[in-house]
């Protein structure tokens, strides 16, 4: 069987960053707070930010102070400019590849 690797150093969880209720892979930067979400590769949660309730694919920055919750963030996405990004239970919000909001 032939695979192809992706290895990258664990997560790395900084002063203020927590996970709670998540699954978080390899290679990410966890500086905010992450909630009930799934967050995929190499993934950049910074300083101030709140992930709740979402689903990251690899690569998805989340910049300073912003709070994004019941979204789906497709692969390499930045939100930075928006300090918000909300959807609901029933119908989230959707982000998609290589945005940049």
């Amino acid at each position: 069987i032939y695979t192809k690797t992706n290895d990258s150093a664990p997560t790395h969880y900084f002063k203020n960053g927590s996970a709670t209720g998540s699954l978080v892979s390899n290679g990410c930067c966890v500086e905010g707070r992450i909630e009930h979400s799934v967050i995929g590769r190499g993934c950049h949660i910074k300083e101030g930010a709140l992930v709740k309730n979402c689903v990251l694919a690899p690569g998805t920055i989340i910049g300073e102070d912003v709070v994004i919750e019941n979204v789906v963030v497709d692969k390499k996405v930045v939100i930075s400019q928006v300090k918000e990004v909300k959807g609901t239970e029933e119908k989230p919000a959707y982000v998609k590849r290589n945005d940049r909001i």
